[in-house]
């Protein structure tokens, strides 16, 4: 059974800063890495209760996180180390001094005479989004935490909020509403152990945040991370972010052509023509799969494909702080590690980028960079989720083909290697990933190259290995039992904002009556929410009907995969999944039948995580552009407000 209970108002009671040091020091970020090496790590003390004093710190474009307690390289953000029936307290500090940085890195486009997409009998109504001016306000989500989305109040310590919870940059006058108090989370005793992460989600600037350095790595540890310790086993946490490639200013402010055979259309002129009617005689239209919902969704206005020559790779990629090299960011490197031969280790990845999904590989290369083998890893956990039987016992899947993890997916691993052949190497790459035809280009890069050493004479082969995984996990059998399973679907759609040259993109309830096509707002609450019962299953569909793939997150729980075009996540419990493009993946006529993208997950909404939270697209720039939604498990504890009752809106 999950553990409920009321978390002491820890973060209202005045404590001693723990960083009067570091705040005296220059605040910068630190000079940026150059070898791989584990981030530092939270200090750790005796007792239930966790605190860390994190501040958001800028460094003229650089932005960071910086433990005030930590002295070990200021600037690059701690990896927080917390066991199942913890308290977390975290006093956030908003250091973050000029929002143009923020406003550079998201800009808002330019004007155009676009009018939006036309409203069409049958068909969803589509309202166009609006650009977001950059503050510099901040708070943080602990992504992948099943624990409870407590908002920021007079007398309330926040928890895993990020609808309302918000502070405001230090020396700014601070409105009602900015929240002053420490978070604090209750780990459940029954947390699932393993990798999660933490990063900044207030909406509409979440993206630019991200890419400038705001995330860090989280730990839910158990008696497993114990007995690894005492055999010294390794422990490697690797921390993907992606950065903007830079640009000269007239590239950066070119406009992108699209492709539409057999002519070509600019981006900024969507297919305009009318779809075909929807009604009693249109039985053509209503066969069509995006016209499975009562209405139809405009596929022909899409955001359409790029031409080839267009497409543009727009992150490169950094470990732990080490910015790796690639045909877009030349002045790269790629970071070496040793590793003893026979020496079982467990690697810990996070993709924390704000855009860039990863397909990652273990292979032996030869001197050319041609890989010359797969070589096999052992999957024990996804998204902070470890792998188990069906009793709970732990059972890791071996794999040797690149896996799929999007922006923030986690992946944990066991590595043993053996000293490649003469003049070859092993490395840690990303494969390329197709992010469709309107999608940005992901190419395949090493991430890390590894060194293949013998074991020291003294040490006998596989000695300071990871010992085997024993602790059983909990077994939560979502299909057992009469509940009743509701079923909604959701589809995922982009449109060009009107009068602008930007796009919008949207993730709507189409399974629901009534519904129109709206992103979420930047003030207020969306008009459409998702109201479910404590401890009650769903099961979601997520349809994609765009030219791209899109990244689905919901926050405050794991769901369970039942259907993927990857067959590998089928069964698996995560928190992220990537939605594959609709088919074909060209540009559409009116009249195409489009196929979308699909993955069919299952959910339990249990009560302690009573109270409001969203679901959204992790690629973040989608995210701050109108893709994500509102959700309320509905607290049996607490008075429902009446319907007459306005909601207090969004700070932002």
């Amino acid at each position: 059974m999950r553990a409920v209970a009321v978390i002491p108002l820890l973060g209202l009671i005045a404590w001693p800063s723990m960083g009067l040091a570091a705040a005296s020091q220059q605040l910068g970020c630190g000079p940026t890495p150059t070898t791989l090496e584990n981030p530092p790590e939270m200090a750790r003390v005796d007792g239930p209760f966790q605190s860390i004093e994190l501040e958001a710190r800028q460094d003229g474009d650089r932005l960071c996180f910086v433990d005030r307690d930590n002295s070990d390289r200021p600037g690059i953000a701690p990896t927080i180390r917390i066991r199942r029936g913890e308290i977390l307290r975290v006093r956030l500090f908003n250091r973050i001094n000029d929002a143009s940085v923020l406003r550079k890195t998201t800009p808002p486009g330019h004007d155009t005479n676009f009018p939006g997409v036309a409203a069409i009998p049958g068909y969803f109504d589509v309202v166009p989004g609006s650009y977001h001016e950059p503050t510099g306000k901040t708070n943080l989500h602990f992504h992948g935490l099943q624990v409870r989305p407590v908002p920021c109040g007079p007398g309330v310590a926040p928890g895993d909020d990020v609808v309302t919870t918000y502070f405001v940059p230090e020396g700014q006058p601070s409105p009602r509403g900015a929240c002053q108090s420490a978070y604090e989370i209750l780990v459940p005793d029954d947390h699932p152990a393993g990798l999660y992460w933490y990063h900044t989600h207030y909406h509409g600037e979440s993206e630019a945040q991200t890419l400038l350095g705001l995330s860090g790595a989280i730990v839910v540890e158990n008696a497993d991370d114990d007995a690894r310790r005492q055999h010294a086993g390794t422990d490697r946490i690797l921390i993907v972010r992606d950065h903007p490639v830079p640009k000269p200013e007239s590239v950066a402010t070119a406009k992108r052509a699209t492709i539409d055979p057999p002519t070509n259309v600019d981006r900024s002129e969507p297919a305009l023509a009318a779809p075909p009617t929807v009604g009693a005689d249109s039985g053509f239209a209503t066969r069509l799969p995006q016209c499975a919902f009562g209405k139809c969704i405009n596929t022909a206005a899409q955001v359409q494909c790029s031409a080839p020559a267009d497409r543009e790779q727009e992150t490169f990629l950094s470990v732990n702080g080490v910015a790796i090299r690639d045909t877009g960011y030349p002045a790269g490197s790629v970071p070496e590690i040793d590793v003893a031969a026979g020496r079982e280790e467990l690697w810990r990845l996070v993709n924390a980028s704000a855009e860039t999904y990863i397909r990652l590989h273990l292979a032996e290369i030869d001197n050319g960079g041609s890989i010359v083998r797969s070589i096999p890893i052992e999957v024990v956990g996804l998204d902070g989720a470890p792998f188990a039987d069906e009793m709970g016992r732990p059972k890791g899947q071996a794999s040797a083909d690149p896996i799929m993890v999007p922006s923030g997916g986690r992946i944990e691993f066991n590595v043993r290697l053996d000293p490649p052949a003469a003049q070859h190497r092993v490395v840690l790459r990303t494969e390329a990933v197709d992010a469709g035809c309107a999608g940005d280009l992901m190419p395949a890069r090493d991430l890390v190259a590894v060194r293949v050493d013998a074991p020291p004479s003294d040490e006998s082969r596989g000695q300071g290995s990871v010992p085997p995984r024993t602790t059983r996990q909990a077994v939560d059998d979502m299909l057992s039992g009469n509940a009743p399973v509701r079923q909604r679907t959701f589809a995922f759609t982009e449109y060009q904002r009107a009068k602008n040259s930007k796009t919008d993109f949207y993730i709507t309830e189409v399974s629901r009556p009534g519904v129109t096509i709206e992103p979420y707002p930047m003030d207020g609450r969306p008009s459409s929410v998702v109201e479910v019962e404590p401890n009650s299953v769903e099961e979601w569909t997520i349809l994609n009907f765009t030219h791209e793939i899109h990244d689905f997150h919901i926050h405050q729980l794991h769901f369970r995969v039942l259907e993927s075009d990857d067959k590998f996540f089928e069964g698996r419990m995560l928190d992220t999944i990537n939605v594959p493009v609709a088919l074909p993946d060209a540009n559409w006529s009116p009249d195409d039948p489009v196929t979308p993208g699909k993955v069919l997950l299952l959910m339990r909404f249990h009560q302690n995580i009573a109270g409001e939270f969203v679901f959204h697209c992790h690629i973040l720039g989608h995210e701050d552009k109108g893709m994500m939604g509102l959700i309320r498990v509905v607290d049996p504890g607490a008075q429902r407000a009446p319907a007459s009752v306005p909601r207090p809106e969004h700070q932002h």
